[in-house]
């Protein structure tokens, strides 16, 4: 069972809800971009990542696209920045069925974190234009492929009773990933079940450079273990976590998380909803309800609690908002501290030759050249936590 992925993403609930439509013979449009803007607007994390860094990013990539100097502060720093891609060394995992989760990807050796697993070019993608039928839309890009690759997007998982004329929709539905504006068929990646929370070690994450989905493990993986990556934000409690992937994806979650001892179970659940609360608080940033230094603390409250809970996915990001407003408060030495960070664990999850990666790399170099620089009141905001540079020697 390979019942997809994209977390909590409206993109793929309103398709959802458009297939169903479709079903009952009714005719209904969809919008990409509202349906990302929603995804942004329900995710605390997304929303501090949105107001804190994309404007920043903004002006980098355009810097980044004219080859020009980009100067801010004292500093200055010369784009564009070289990235190196790298290839997934082959056999790294094989399809196999599973028990009570029909296909899946096991590891074939042992797997280092880090590592990257695959990389996936995009068989079908859903965007269609705003009057355009959507199955006639993956219809057509089906006309320009082998029998094989037909055959190969059907054999994918889609709930249930499906009309025959709704299948593609449906294999998209249940199969596709997040990339870019829209959402693609990505065949190979496909094959990879859930878990929630702390029991995914696998990140995916689309890359607009090549146009490809890429694969990272997120911690060390032995030979003859699952993969798994995450269809939703799991920040939940087991019981809406359950029911949100039963209602939206038609399967019974009994992942490592899902699977733990009620006893246990309530533990891990406790610690998902109180980073889901610190989370949340992280706005106050950015409307000035607060300040620096009370913003570092909630961000080592989750780094703590995130280490417990082994939910290691968005250490980087969260350590790239610390390095921002570490920087913006002028408090360079935490902002060095927190960029090193963001570098290690976005290189784990992303890819050392990541694009994310080599932004951090520059902070790292030339803090005051981070158009953040200098923006709110100077103060001593802090750096992370021992256990959090910890992990740097890991």
């Amino acid at each position: 069972m390979t019942l997809r992925r994209t977390g909590n993403d409206p993109l793929k609930t309103k398709v959802r809800a458009l297939f169903f439509d479709i079903c009952a013979k009714l005719s209904r449009k969809i919008s990409p971009w509202r349906q990302w803007t929603r995804k942004i607007q329900q995710n605390a994390m997304y929303q501090v990542l949105l107001a804190v860094i994309v404007v920043t990013l903004a002006v980098l990539v355009t810097s980044y696209g004219s080859g020009t100097t980009a100067t801010s502060g004292s500093a200055s720093f010369n784009l564009p920045v070289e990235v190196n891609k790298t290839e997934p060394i082959l056999d790294a995992y094989e399809v196999v069925e599973i028990p009570d989760r029909g296909k899946g990807m096991v590891a074939r050796r042992n797997i280092k974190r880090g590592e990257l697993i695959l990389t996936d070019d995009e068989v079908l993608r859903y965007q269609p234009e705003a009057e355009e039928d959507p199955m006639e839309h993956l219809w057509r890009q089906m006309t320009n492929m082998t029998w094989e690759q037909v055959e190969e997007i059907q054999s994918l998982s889609y709930p249930p009773a499906t009309p025959a004329e709704g299948v593609t929709l449906a294999v998209m539905m249940t199969n596709g990933y997040v990339a870019g504006h829209s959402m693609a068929l990505f065949p190979k990646a496909a094959r990879m079940n859930h878990a929630c929370a702390g029991g995914m070690n696998v990140a995916h994450n689309w890359r607009d450079t090549d146009q490809k989905l890429y694969m990272h493990a997120l911690r060390d993986i032995s030979e003859g273990e699952e993969l798994f990556t995450s269809y939703i934000d799991s920040k939940a409690p087991r019981e809406l976590r359950r029911k949100l992937l039963k209602d939206d994806y038609h399967f019974d979650c009994n992942c490592p998380v899902c699977s733990l001892p009620d006893e246990l179970s309530k533990k891990s659940d406790e610690r998902l909803s109180t980073l889901k609360g610190l989370y949340e608080q992280l706005q106050g940033w950015n409307d000035d309800s607060l300040d620096g230094k009370q913003t570092i603390d909630i961000i080592n409250r989750i780094w703590a609690v995130s280490l417990e809970e082994n939910y290691v996915n968005e250490l980087g990001e969260l350590a790239a908002i610390a390095s921002m407003v570490a920087t913006a408060h002028s408090d360079l030495d935490a902002a060095a501290k927190w960029n090193r960070l963001a570098t290690k664990w976005m290189g784990i999850a992303f890819g050392k030759d990541s694009f994310q990666v080599k932004m951090s790399e520059r902070w790292i170099d030339q803090p005051q050249g981070h158009p953040a620089y200098g923006k709110k009141t100077a103060m001593v905001v802090g750096g992370p936590i021992d256990a959090a540079l910890k992990t740097l020697e890991k």
